[in-house]
C-alpha cells in the first residue's frame, strides 16, 4: 500500500507540474475571486488522510474505468488548448481535476473512489469560475443584498427612497454595484459550509441544508454592510464610502456571517441528535415488545 501511495503521489506531482507549465501564461489572469482555489486540494488531502483507513480499505488497480475517465480529461484538455481568454484556464484546470480523478481510480479502484466521493468532488472547486457564471451570480447576490438592506432601513425607520439597487438617503445616494455583491464572501461561506457539514453533520439532507443556508446568510451579511456604511455616511462621515472602511471593512461582517452559519450548524446538529434519540427509543421499545411476546 505504501508503494501504491508513493507512486500515486509522484504521478500527481508530475502531472500537476506539466499542467503548471501549460498554464504559466494564464495564471496571471486569475483575480481575487480565485484566491481560494489553491486551498481546495489541501482540504481534499486533509479528508483523504483523516479517512484513509476507511477509504483505502480494499485498494485495487482499475485500468478500464480510469482509462475512460482519462480519455474524457484528454478531450477537455484539447478543448482548453484550443480556447482563449479566461475560458482557457478554467477548462485546463477542469481537465487537470478530471486527470486527478482518473489516476485515483487507476491506483485505488472504483470502491475507494466511491468512499472518497467528498474529497474528490470537492476538487471541482479548484476550477476558476468564468465570467459567464460569475456575472449572473453577482447580479442575484446584488439584488438579494439590496432587499436585505431595504428591510434593515425599514426596521430602523430611516427615511430613504429606493430606485432598484440604489438608495437615496437625506444626505447621500448609494448604489449596490456588482463589486458590492459580496460574491467573494459568499463563495467562502459556501466552502465553509461544505467542510463544516462534512465534519460535524451525519446526514446528507442536513449537509445540503447548511450549504443552502449559506447563501441567504451571505446576502444578509452584505445587506448589513450596505446598511451600516449608508448610515455612517449619511449621518457621520460622508467620505466613508471612499475610504478603507468601505473597501476593506468586510471582515467584521464576515465574522457575523460565520456566527450565523455556526448557529445554523448547531441547530441542524441538534435535530440529528433528537432524531437519533427518537429512533433509539423506538428501537428499544420494539425489542421490549418482542421479548414480551417471546415470554408469553
Amino acid at each position: 500500500m505504501t508503494n501504491r501511495l508513493s507512486l500515486f503521489s509522484a504521478t500527481l506531482l508530475l502531472l500537476t507540474g506539466v499542467f503548471a507549465v501549460l498554464m504559466r501564461n494564464d495564471l496571471s489572469a486569475l483575480g481575487d475571486l480565485t484566491s481560494y482555489i489553491f486551498l481546495v486540494p489541501l482540504v481534499s488531502l486533509y479528508f483523504l488522510i483523516v479517512e484513509r483507513k476507511t477509504i483505502f480499505a480494499d485498494a485495487v488497480y482499475s485500468f478500464a474505468i480510469s482509462a475512460g475517465i482519462l480519455a474524457g480529461g484528454a478531450l477537455i484538455l484539447v478543448l482548453g488548448l484550443l480556447s482563449a481568454g479566461e475560458m482557457r484556464i478554467s477548462i485546463l484546470v477542469l481537465s487537470l481535476v478530471v486527470a486527478w480523478w482518473a489516476f485515483f481510480v487507476l491506483f485505488f479502484g472504483k470502491r475507494c473512489a466511491v468512499r472518497a466521493l467528498f474529497p474528490l468532488g470537492f476538487l471541482i472547486l479548484s476550477v476558476p469560475l468564468p465570467s459567464a457564471i460569475v456575472i449572473p451570480v453577482e447580479e442575484v447576490l446584488k439584488v438579494c443584498s439590496a432587499w436585505c438592506a431595504w428591510a434593515l432601513f425599514g426596521i430602523a425607520r430611516i427615511p430613504f427612497v429606493r430606485d432598484g439597487t440604489t438608495f437615496h438617503l437625506t444626505n447621500l445616494s448609494i448604489e449596490v454595484a456588482p463589486q458590492c455583491s459580496g460574491i467573494n464572501s459568499a463563495i467562502s461561506l459556501v466552502i465553509t459550509a461544505l467542510v463544516a457539514g462534512k465534519m460535524f453533520l451525519r446526514t446528507g439532507s442536513r449537509r445540503v441544508a447548511l450549504v443552502l443556508l449559506a447563501l441567504p446568510i451571505a446576502c444578509f451579511k452584505n445587506g448589513c454592510r450596505i446598511f451600516t456604511l449608508s448610515v455612517i455616511g449619511n449621518y457621520a462621515m460622508i467620505d466613508v464610502l471612499h475610504g478603507p472602511l468601505h473597501k476593506q471593512g468586510g471582515k467584521p461582517f464576515f465574522v457575523l456571517a460565520l456566527v450565523f452559519l455556526g448557529i445554523a450548524l448547531w441547530l441542524l446538529g441538534r435535530t440529528e441528535k433528537k432524531r437519533g434519540s427518537a429512533h433509539g427509543t423506538q428501537h428499544t421499545t420494539d425489542n421490549a415488545q418482542v421479548r414480551g411476546q417471546e415470554t408469553w
